[in-house]
């Protein structure tokens, strides 16, 4: 791990408290004992290096990964990390929590295209409500400010009750998804279906055009707000089966006890989820890495092997 002499030169000593606190998380996620281990040498410089980048106002650092990449289970210790060590206000943010409600995907796929009813690809988030919320955190003024939830068990929006609360000022906004920072691809990419989800329900390549229309438009001026951007680089695409499995497991067991019947993913489920994300997430893999500021490449036993920053 290569971290740049002017990083490790800002990287406190690991106290007392925060290695406790950072192991009550790791614990409470059931992450592997190798997390715990390389508090030092990975994630305090990491957080020192998104700590070094603000100074006055709020900033907002990107996140993306594939489906079960880790993405939320780093922001919780990336939190973690900054409130302690260096005493930053920090707000986690997820782009999966902008889905739009059942009722409203179901409009889409009568209007639109059917495979716009399943949550997930761009157009299927309510970009309005995220421009609003992301304004609010960056903004100077003390507020206090409700923050969206999505139900995955439930595929729906969560009730408002259930939405947690944040008062600003922030420092730090950390704002994962697996699309948060995508580039739309050239139109003559579209052409050719990459899966079988495509070739028999996109046949026309409708659907591929209007989710690459909608990441050109509403969500690049979304992503523009980015004022740093971080990439979990899983080593193949056939890990992100893999990993969202263990994923499902864990909602499963997690998930919110309603009266409503819970929609828990078995593998051919799963599978058939992923298909939904695959193009835009091979794309983001192979192109993120030249304009990303920061890389975080996973090796197949899903843990940080390597570090590259964009200096």
């Amino acid at each position: 791990m290569h971290w740049p002499e002017s990083i490790l030169q800002q990287t406190p000593v690991v106290s007392l408290e925060v290695k406790k606190q950072f192991e009550y998380y790791c614990d409470s996620m059931q992450l592997p004992s190798s997390v715990i281990s390389n508090l030092q040498n990975i994630y305090l410089p990491l957080a020192t290096w998104i700590a070094t980048k603000h100074q006055q106002q709020s900033i907002i650092i990107g996140i993306n990964g594939p489906q079960g990449s880790g993405k939320s289970s780093l922001c919780l210790l990336l939190k973690c990390l900054l409130e302690l060590a260096f005493h930053k206000k920090v707000v986690n943010l997820s782009i999966d929590d902008f889905y739009l409600s059942r009722q409203a995907r179901f409009k889409l796929s009568q209007t639109i295209h059917p495979l716009l009813k399943t949550r997930g690809v761009p157009g299927t988030h309510d970009t309005q409500l995220l421009q609003q919320c992301l304004s609010q955190l960056c903004s100077p003024q003390a507020q206090n400010i409700r923050l969206p939830r999505f139900d995955k068990s439930l595929d729906d929006v969560a009730a408002q009750s259930l939405w947690p609360e944040v008062k600003t000022p922030l420092d730090i906004i950390l704002f994962e998804g697996w699309c948060v920072g995508a580039q739309a691809q050239p139109e003559d990419l579209l052409t050719n279906p990459i899966n079988d989800l495509e070739q028999t329900e996109d046949a026309d390549a409708q659907w591929r055009h209007y989710v690459n229309t909608q990441l050109k438009s509403h969500y690049q001026n979304l992503f523009e707000q980015l004022d740093y951007l971080l990439m979990l680089k899983i080593p193949d695409f056939s890990f992100v089966k893999q990993w969202r499995v263990l994923q499902e497991q864990q909602l499963a067991s997690t998930s919110v006890q309603t009266s409503k019947p819970h929609k828990i993913m078995d593998d051919a489920a799963i599978e058939k989820f992923i298909k939904y994300f695959e193009r835009l997430t091979r794309w983001s893999q192979q192109t993120m890495p030249d304009y990303a500021d920061l890389i975080l490449a996973l090796n197949e036993q899903h843990q940080i092997a390597q570090v590259e920053i964009d200096n």
